[in-house]
């Protein structure tokens, strides 16, 4: 892995931003294996990652020290990655099951610990779910298993009870994934955010598309250039200073890890212009996870062991 440096480069309206890229912490290889994605979550001030082993899912804390606590498993199976998001207090888990119609499934734990109110919805999925919280409502996003693999979006106002379905009209080779990100920067304060959605075409292009309501999205220019990738990127935001600064990470078509980044001064845009690549030299079989500066991936080791790392 790459150590500590910054990258000094020219941004429209910026005048100069220093983008910290990466830190010089050592990559913690932990004792569990995944084939698919992990997730990540922050949750009462304690990581929590979810993974599914072969068919299991699993879900854990990361620490205290470089290690999984509380592992066990959730007696829910899958053939796909979960997903993790905390709403009204909960620490809510999706995930595709392994019925005939791999239907999706919501449960919900009020101590991170202890699963119940498992929800499963009249909607099936081709790959792993994504979930996010925005505007007081939790959102799942998913690939159907229609001919074109099209992308989806539902929400809830109580973690129970989705409605307000959207065929988004793209289409995906693997699981999307959602992250809520300020409206603009710096932060005035007001809670307003924007639903961006992450997808990988079927030419194994990398998107992004933006939307105000949860409920329309602009695709008029979703293509990020020149990447490629065997499954969904994850989009993250830091706050380094009067600068923000939102950050793609994705497994490239070769294994290895890499990461984009965009300044953001002002209104978030509904194309970010991704000016800076870092390649590291960590690999993995599917995507990664990435949660307030922690890097989880699933190694091409051949056990495929989970990875983390704090990157800042």
């Amino acid at each position: 892995m790459r150590t500590l440096r910054s990258v000094v480069l020219t941004v429209a309206f910026v005048s100069v931003a220093t983008i910290l890229v990466v830190g010089d912490l050592p990559k913690i290889v932990l004792n569990a294996t995944s084939g698919f994605s992990p997730a990540l979550i922050d949750f009462n001030g304690i990581i929590r990652i979810a993974w599914t082993t072969k068919y299991e899912i699993r879900i854990a804390r990361y620490g205290p020290g470089p290690k999984l606590t509380n592992d066990h498993g959730l007696g829910e199976y899958s053939l796909h990655a979960p997903a993790l998001a905390v709403f009204n207090n909960r620490l809510y888990i999706a995930w595709t099951g392994t019925d005939k119609y791999a239907l999706l499934n919501v449960k919900s734990s009020k101590d991170g610990e202890t699963f119940g109110n498992k929800i499963t919805l009249r909607e099936d999925g081709a790959y792993g779910p994504a979930l996010a919280v925005f505007k007081n409502r939790l959102y799942l996003a998913w690939t159907g298993v229609d001919k074109q693999h099209s992308l989806n979006i539902i929400s809830s106002s109580d973690g129970v009870n989705f409605s307000n379905k959207q065929i988004l009209g793209q289409s995906s080779i693997a699981g999307p994934a959602l992250m809520t990100i300020p409206a603009r920067w710096p932060y005035p304060g007001s809670g307003d955010e924007r639903l961006f959605i992450t997808w990988t075409g079927p030419d194994k292009g990398m998107n992004i598309a933006r939307s105000d309501d949860g409920a329309h999205f602009d695709f008029s220019n979703t293509r990020i250039p020149s990447e490629t990738s065997n499954d969904r990127p994850v989009l993250s935001f830091t706050k380094p200073g009067q600068t923000g600064i939102m950050q793609l990470w994705f497994t490239g078509t070769d294994a290895r890890l890499n990461l984009l980044a965009s300044t953001m001064v002002g209104d978030v845009p509904l194309a970010p212009t991704f000016v800076q690549k870092s390649t590291f030299d960590d690999t993995s079989i599917a995507g990664p996870a990435m949660y307030n500066g922690y890097l989880a991936w699933t190694g091409t080791d051949d056990a495929h062991h989970l990875n983390i790392r704090l990157m800042q």
